[in-house]
């Protein structure tokens, strides 16, 4: 993961710790709202530093669904270690 990858996960991190329901919809919210603010075009270009971070790969099933599978605590714990 590079320093360019940490920098977009950074926001990432802050949203989904705001969540108070951990679903497929209200992170898909808050995965638009973090590309948005960082002026991403395509979602891969943060679906790919994201994925890395939570499974050590750049391939995976749908970002989303890992998301989903893993749960909040275990991505806010991943997510954090990445950015170390």
């Amino acid at each position: 993961l590079d320093e360019k990858g940490k920098k977009h996960l950074k926001p990432l991190l802050e949203k989904f710790q705001a969540l108070s329901r951990w679903n497929e919809e209200e992170i898909k919210q808050s995965f638009a709202a973090a590309q948005q603010e960082l002026g991403i075009q395509k979602m891969l270009d943060l679906a790919q530093p994201l994925r890395t971070a939570l499974t050590g790969t750049t391939v995976s099933p749908g970002i989303f669904e890992v998301l989903v599978i893993l749960g909040k605590e275990r991505v806010l714990k991943r997510l954090g270690k990445a950015l170390v």
